[in-house]
């Protein structure tokens, strides 16, 4: 099983403090998302995201709130977030926050990136939670968006109403809390997670600001990250094609020799390199189409000749097939009956 990239214990603590609050047994929960205590006792612990994202997964059972990571993300305050959060807290305007945030959360994280390059154009904030596909990040996902959000609106006084709010992963129950939180469009089961902001919002000022802490926050990540950058990094090569591969299924682009000269090499190159990691090409888009699948089956209202070209089939035949020679059941009998 390919190895999950490691992530900051912040949020789970936090959410674990809220549950406390609650009543829940939170002991119990973590067992479940096999994540024993002492791992998570210092802030700048970190453990893999599958951990978190169960540990999530299994407070929202546990609670019977489908919506939990989306309720938490509403509730938790700014300064929860940590150090990362506090470079966030000093910055002058929306923009200049989110700048701050991307460069430095590779202190914190292996599993989130975001890309601010449209930003300043197009009002874009896109980002990702790189993960095996067979971890289902949902509870956590909705959690980040939710929560990029209510932190802005915290930290500027103002009702921030982005002009669209997307996420990856497919969900068909319950949309209208998400509209009603952000003020705007909210859609499910895109290429990539998205926020795009109004004219005018990125600019606005921070009521936190503090140019002297933002400038003695800064010199210590800064320095962080030069140590960061003397270790040698190992990127996984799988989750790298599982990344590429995703976004290019529904244009039927998810091909060897396309995701190699991605990836600088040659197609013999990448299949050489995935068959010592224990796998294959086709097993990884095998896998991606089955997690992906399932997701979709299970969690969206889509016709399954929709789901059958977000997955890059022409037809639905082809899915057909293809999901039966998986599960041993057609699309339609798992939809209705599960697995």
């Amino acid at each position: 099983m390919e190895a999950s990239p490691l992530h900051s214990v912040i949020g789970l603590n936090s959410l674990a403090a809220h549950l406390r609050k609650k009543g829940v047994n939170v002991g119990k929960l973590l067992a479940r998302a096999s994540v024993d205590p002492k791992d998570i006792q210092e802030e700048t612990a970190r453990l893999p995201i599958d951990r978190t994202a169960a540990f999530f997964r299994e407070a929202a059972a546990e609670t019977g709130d489908d919506l939990l990571g989306f309720h938490f993300g509403q509730s938790r305050e700014a300064g929860e977030a940590g150090k990362l959060g506090y470079v966030g807290l000093a910055s002058a305007t929306v923009h200049e926050a989110l700048k701050n945030v991307q460069k430095y959360s590779v202190l914190y994280t292996e599993s989130a990136a975001m890309r601010t390059d449209r930003l300043r154009q197009d009002g874009l904030l896109f980002w990702r939670l790189n993960a095996p596909a067979s971890v289902d990040m949902r509870q956590f996902q909705e959690f980040i968006g939710t929560n990029f959000i209510a932190t802005l609106r915290q930290i500027t006084g103002m009702n921030i109403r982005p002009a669209h709010v997307a996420f990856s992963h497919p969900r068909s129950a319950k949309l209208g809390e998400f509209e009603r939180f952000f003020g705007g469009p909210v859609s499910f089961g895109e290429a990539e997670s998205f926020i795009r902001f109004n004219p005018g919002q990125i600019n606005l000022p921070i009521r936190t600001s503090d140019e002297r802490l933002l400038a003695i926050l800064q010199d210590q990540a800064d320095r962080d990250l030069e140590s960061l950058q003397t270790v040698p990094k190992q990127k996984s090569l799988v989750l790298e094609v599982e990344r590429l591969a995703a976004v290019r299924l529904r244009s039927d682009q998810a091909k060897l020799d396309i995701i190699a000269a991605e990836l600088g090499m040659s197609g013999r190159t990448l299949s050489r390199r995935l068959g010592e990691d224990g796998t294959t090409f086709n097993e990884i888009v095998d896998n991606l189409r089955l997690t992906l699948a399932l997701s979709l089956l299970r969690d969206s209202g889509l016709s399954l000749p929709e789901i059958a070209y977000r997955l890059g089939y022409s037809e639905v035949s082809g899915f057909n097939h293809a999901f039966k020679r998986w599960t041993g059941k057609t699309p339609k009998h798992f939809r209705n009956h599960g697995a």
